[in-house]
């Protein structure tokens, strides 16, 4: 959890479902659904943006994409290069693994081959490669945040950011049950009605999956029973990458308490199983996400979790992003090199005044000072008088003396003088 921070700034989160746009207002503990705004929406930019500029007040935005759109190309090997060459290298093979769309991302991830390998192959290391391409909905996202005038703290992908959400939640499970788990899945259904889940493997993205499902509140039961099918369906996935049962597992399902115990009945895997509702969730993470409308839809989790972090785990690129939140971070940085400025001077003018002060209040002090030694002086003087004795005259007499000292003729250098000159003859 080193990547998420207890005192970075609140943020709006723009979560790009295949429905909708949900805005989420996350900071201070709370974190609440702003607004809903389906792709179809007459006017959806100018409506968006004058969302974000009444609600948002200022904060700057992340931009979630949740859709099923998402593509990923895992063990991308890199060749070992030069430092210089490195990230040209990565970005011509990013591009050649995804040339039609445009916003891209790659993540650094874990090599289990032995060292013998490694050096046989020269690898400069593996990578997970992700892409999304620029559909109509990232299209008129990325439009309302520019005509909102928000800065933007990046574009992520919502399962790969949660990924460090999943093992969190691991970590802490196998710490109670003291046990040692591989795998790690989280499930839960989000407001578009879709079924996500993320899968990791020693504590990194391994795969995602989203798919419709039955709302949980309209039919529990059925919710119940498509939920473990799907969830079995994965796990038969999970033997392309590798998995086995005595590897271990930790699923962690965000459901209603009563769903939770029956879909527990229903999984046969052999696992740690946890049900939480979305409040216990960020508990058991260490936050709090504030009071929800239901407690079994995940969104605002994964929102909470992505707004709170000081540095992504995989902040997507493209040169439309780009156009947004370049300027807007270049703007950032000026105001914020113009208000250091400011406050230096500041400083600057604050010290230089207590500085005068304290040297105003000095001056005071040694005046007063001078006032009493003089008062002391005078009645000196007056009691030296009546005593017979007259100061003035006895400092005027000497100060006479001392000129006609300093002033006078001293004639024995001079008599010298002549009888050494006269002694040469």
């Amino acid at each position: 959890m080193s990547n998420v921070s207890f005192l970075t700034p609140a943020r709006c989160v723009l979560l790009i479902g295949d429905e909708a746009l949900y805005l989420y207002d996350s900071g201070g503990g709370k974190t609440r659904l702003i607004d809903t705004v389906p792709w179809g929406a007459k006017d959806f930019e100018e409506a968006v943006a004058d969302i974000i500029r009444r609600e948002c007040k200022g904060k700057s935005l992340l931009i979630l994409n949740d859709m099923t759109d998402q593509h990923f190309k895992g063990g991308q090997r890199m060749p070992k290069v030069g430092a210089m060459d490195r990230l040209p290298v990565l970005q011509r093979k990013l591009m050649a693994a995804f040339p039609n769309y445009p916003i891209r991302g790659a993540l650094p991830i874990k090599d289990k081959l032995p060292r013998s390998a490694l050096k046989a192959n020269a690898s400069g290391g593996l990578f997970l490669f992700a892409a999304v391409p620029m559909s109509e909905p990232v299209s008129k996202t990325l439009s309302a945040a520019r005509q909102s005038l928000a800065s933007i703290s990046g574009f992520t992908l919502l399962p790969v950011e949660s990924s460090d959400m999943v093992r969190a939640l691991a970590e802490r499970a196998m710490k109670r049950e003291q046990s040692r788990s591989r795998w790690a899945v989280l499930i839960g259904q989000h407001m578009g009605g879709g079924l996500r889940q993320v899968i990791t493997r020693d504590g990194q993205l391994a795969m995602t999956r989203m798919t419709p499902v039955t709302d949980l509140q309209a039919d529990p039961g059925a919710w119940v029973n498509e939920v473990a099918q799907e969830f079995k369906a994965t796990i038969s996935y999970l033997s392309r990458f590798g998995y086995s049962p005595d590897d271990g597992t930790e699923v962690f399902v965000i459901a209603t308490p009563s769903a939770g115990e029956q879909l527990r009945d229903l999984i046969d895997v052999p696992c740690n199983y946890t049900s939480y509702t979305v409040t216990e969730a960020a508990e058991a993470l260490g936050f709090r996400i504030g009071p929800q409308d239901d407690q079994y839809h995940a969104d605002p989790l994964h929102a909470a979790w992505a707004a709170r972090k000081s540095r992504f785990v995989l902040p997507m690129e493209a040169p439309d992003i780009k156009k947004i939140y370049g300027p807007r971070q270049a703007a950032m940085v000026a105001a914020l090199l113009l208000f250091c400025g400011a406050a230096y001077l500041s400083w600057n003018v604050m010290s230089q005044a207590q500085t005068l002060l304290l040297a105003r209040s000095d001056l005071g002090g040694e005046r007063t000072t001078q006032a009493d030694l003089e008062v002391k002086y005078q009645a000196e003087l007056q009691r030296m008088q009546a005593l017979g004795f007259d100061v003035k005259l006895i400092q005027s007499s000497l100060g006479t003396f001392k000129g006609l000292e300093g002033g006078g003729l001293r004639p024995l250098p001079l008599l010298q003088g002549i009888s050494k000159t006269l002694s040469l003859f």
